[in-house]
Parts: C-alpha cells; sequence; structure tokens
C-alpha cells in the first residue's frame, strides 16, 4: 500500500485531535505528526520504511533517506559522513552553496576541480577524469571527491568512470544530482548517478518531476559509506517535524508512471520549431553541435552576440514566459514531463518574436566600459588585518569589515560572492581579492546578473 493511501486510512478513523500541527487535520488530513502507528522517518519500521525501500529499489540504491528540507541537507550530511571533521576533500568549483557551508561546519580543507565550459555560451559542462585524476593526485589525503552531475543546464559528467577510479585509489564520490532525478525514469536520459556507482548521491524530486518544493532524496551505496554516521547526521541537520503529505508525494512520483515516450515527441518537436533562428542560437539535446549536449529537460537560449542573455530573459518575461535563469550568455529553460503542447507553442511564438525583432548591434544591456566607473559603489566584507589565504572555516569565524570594492584587491574575502543562480562562486572565505576577481565581480553586476556577497555602500 502506499503512504499515502495508508495515511487517509489513518485519517477515516476520525480520531479526535490534541496533538500538533495546529491545524488538527482541517487544512490537510494526512498532515499529521509521528503517532502511534504512522512511523519515525528516523528510526522507519513501517510505513516510512516501506516508502524509503520502494525509492531505494527504483533507483538502484543500498539505502535511501527522504529529505524534506531539500537537497540542501543532503548535500550536508553527506559530505559530514564522508569526510572527518578537519578531514580533506576535492570538489567542483561550481557547488551549490551547502556543499561550501558543509566545509565550514567540519573544517574540511577544500581544494578544487574546475569544470570545463560550453565554448558557446559559458555554460557549465561537467568535470572530466582527467581532471578528476589530476586533482586526487595533488592532494593525496582527500577522502572524498564531490562533483555536480548532472550541471545546472543539464550536462553529465563520467560519473562511471569517476567513481570507478576513486574506488581503485579507496575515495568516496559524492554526487550532487539535484538535477538529475529523473534521469532513472526512461532511456532517454543519461544514466542515473546512484546506477553510475557513486557512494552517496542527492537528487532533488521537485526540480524535474512532479513533485512538490522540498522533495528530495538521499542516496548512499554500501562499500565506502556508512549508513549509520549518515542517519546520525541527517538527524542533526533536518527537520525533526518532518512532512507526512510531502513524503507521501515523493512516495507517489516514485511510483507513477509517466508519458516520457511523448514528453520526448514534443521535446524533438519544439527543437525542431526553434530551427532557423539568426539571433539566438540553441543548445539542447537534439540541436546541439560539439561535444556538450544538455539532456532533454534542460534548453539553453543563447544570444548570438553572448552579452545579452539577461535581456532575452526579460523579454520572455515580457511575453508570458518564466525562464529558470539567465547569465549573459544564455538564458536556461526547464522542460518536464508536466509541459504541454500549448505551453510549447507560446514558447515558440515568443522566442521567434524576439529573434525577428532583435538588429545586429541593439542586442546588449550592458555597457562594457561601465563596469570599473562603478567599482566605487560596492562593498564586500574582508577578514580584518588577513595578509594571506586561509581556510573556509576560518575566514567564516574571523572578524570582518566592509571595505568598498574598488579597494579590496589583496584582501582576504570573509564571503561568498557569485551571481545567483547559478550560483558558482567567483569567490570564496578565506581567498585573495584580486583585480581580476574585482573586474569579474563588476562585469556580472554591470550587466544585469544578482549578484550575492556585495552590497551597495552605506552612506
Amino acid at each position: 500500500m502506499s503512504l499515502r493511501k495508508e495515511l487517509e486510512s489513518y485519517a477515516e478513523k476520525g480520531m479526535i485531535s490534541f496533538h500538533m500541527p495546529g491545524h488538527k487535520g482541517r487544512l490537510d488530513p494526512i498532515d499529521v505528526t509521528e503517532l502511534p502507528g504512522l512511523d519515525d522517518l528516523y528510526a522507519p519500521d513501517g510505513m516510512i520504511k516501506d516508502a524509503l525501500d520502494r525509492a531505494a529499489a527504483f533507483y538502484g540504491s543500498d539505502r535511501c533517506f527522504y529529505l524534506v528540507n531539500g537537497s540542501t541537507v543532503g548535500v550536508l550530511t553527506a559530505i559530514s559522513a564522508a569526510v572527518k571533521k578537519g578531514g580533506h576533500m576535492i570538489m567542483q568549483r561550481a557547488s551549490h552553496k551547502s556543499a561550501y557551508h558543509a566545509a565550514v561546519i567540519r573544517d574540511i580543507k577544500l581544494s578544487y576541480i574546475f569544470e570545463e565550459c560550453d565554448p558557446l555560451c559559458g555554460a557549465g559542462c561537467g568535470v572530466s577524469l582527467r581532471s578528476v585524476k589530476e586533482a586526487v593526485e595533488a592532494d593525496p589525503p582527500a577522502e572524498a571527491v564531490f562533483i555536480t552531475s548532472p550541471s545546472y543546464e543539464g550536462i553529465a559528467s563520467d560519473v562511471k568512470e569517476i567513481a570507478s577510479y576513486l574506488h581503485s585509489v579507496g575515495k568516496k564520490l559524492i554526487v550532487d544530482a539535484a538535477h538529475g532525478a529523473h534521469f532513472a525514469f526512461s532511456e532517454h536520459f543519461p544514466q542515473c548517478a546512484v546506477a553510475a556507482g557513486a557512494d552517496y548521491v542527492v537528487m532533488s524530486l521537485h526540480k524535474t518531476m512532479p513533485c512538490p518544493n522540498q522533495a528530495a532524496l538521499l542516496h548512499v551505496r554500501e562499500g565506502l559509506a556508512d549508513f549509520d554516521k549518515t542517519a546520525a547526521f541527517l538527524s542533526v541537520y533536518q527537520t525533526t517535524s518532518p512532512s507526512y503529505p510531502l513524503m507521501a508525494a515523493m512516495d507517489d512520483c516514485i511510483c507513477s508512471e509517466y508519458d516520457w515516450e511523448g514528453f520526448i515527441k514534443r521535446r524533438r518537436k519544439l527543437s525542431m520549431d526553434l530551427g532557423g533562428l539568426k539571433n539566438i542560437k540553441i543548445r539542447d539535446a537534439y540541436t546541439s553541435e560539439g561535444s556538450f549536449s544538455p539532456e532533454p529537460c534542460k534548453i539553453l537560449l543563447c544570444p548570438a552576440d553572448g552579452i545579452s542573455g539577461i535581456r532575452l530573459h526579460e523579454e520572455l518575461r515580457a511575453r508570458g514566459i518564466e525562464p529558470e535563469m539567465s547569465l549573459p550568455g544564455y538564458v536556461l529553460l526547464i522542460c518536464t514531463v508536466s509541459d504541454t503542447d500549448e505551453d510549447y507553442a507560446v514558447l515558440t511564438e515568443a522566442v521567434r518574436d524576439i529573434d525577428s525583432s532583435w538588429q545586429t548591434g541593439d542586442r546588449s544591456n550592458a555597457d562594457t566600459g561601465h563596469a570599473a566607473s562603478c567599482a566605487d559603489k560596492f562593498s564586500i566584507r574582508c577578514v580584518r588585518d588577513a595578509i594571506s589565504s586561509m581556510a573556509i572555516s576560518d575566514a567564516w569565524e574571523a572578524e570582518s569589515e566592509e571595505l568598498p570594492l574598488a579597494a579590496a584587491a589583496g584582501c582576504i574575502s570573509a564571503v561568498s560572492v557569485m551571481a545567483y543562480p547559478p550560483g558558482r562562486p567567483v569567490l570564496v572565505p578565506g581567498e585573495v581579492i584580486t583585480d581580476s576577481i574585482v573586474e569579474e565581480i563588476l562585469s556580472l553586476a554591470d550587466s544585469g546578473c544578482t549578484v550575492k556577497g556585495i552590497s551597495g555602500i552605506r552612506p
């Protein structure tokens, strides 16, 4: 019986509530708390355990954990379980901020793998086996490697080869597969990171599947991973009041059948309908040239001038289309099995209308000579009295002061700075702020990106 059916069966008993939650079942009859017979998320032996076993069997993991606070707590948990306090970890530089927060909390020493980028628009394209090997050779004490696959833009790394190599040298692989929960549902997608052999895999059902926000999973495989330690850390980071409606929705999502063939058919048609544009290039599973191709749920709309992604985003919104995110080089669209033919028709009309209305030389909303003159309008927090780089956890705890960005070169950053989304850091706490980093930050701000970590100077 599904988790939802079991909860509905409990609700039909008509028990009078003198317990949490305060709405007493009147908002949602299955929004209950951990009562006798309803199981315990952190020591499951009944209906929740059955649902978790179904999820593990579907994805092929040895143990699955519900994440009712989203993938963030899964990343915190996986890193904490895989790397001892004060230990070393190799991490893809383009990682979610939760991975950096785990390093702060656990005082982990980080070394980085820098991902490859799409030469057309600059989108992240994952990491290679070669770059992983080089990073491992450069940091022998590292206990684990943390990568993001697929990338936010939908490009998968070769997780199988990377996992095989790391296991041969006794190191764990943690994969942030937040955007890859749908991979196991159809052969039209790349191989799921769980099946590819990663030790810990975090995935967000809500990002690409018909599931509510915060619905996510943490998968763990036998071998190098420690199940008990994982469960213990999850109980530290995650709420003690798990949402039963959210858990039921995850069980429903995993056990439901979806029309993937229909989805792929519609997606192929969408790519064909968007062909032949003059001022916007399409990067997706069916039109891409070269070695980098997003999986079918992602489409990149790349302005031919390479700098008008923010403006393209705004023009799509003006025509009733809400993209996922944008950077100067591209706009990211997420497609899912929930899309309709009508959705794609509206998108096609909007993109074609924008493409035909743009004129050569009139596509940038950025004044490229303007950024440097704005350096005195922003500030950044720097570590007080520091003269050399330091560990991320030390910089996080150190006394800091706010300085004009124009005067920050040579100082040590006390904050992470990134365009968000996608959240790839330009700078992390403990790193030296160089002139080139200042220029990159200003360029992002000047292009219209939302830049986290800097602020306007207060008078």
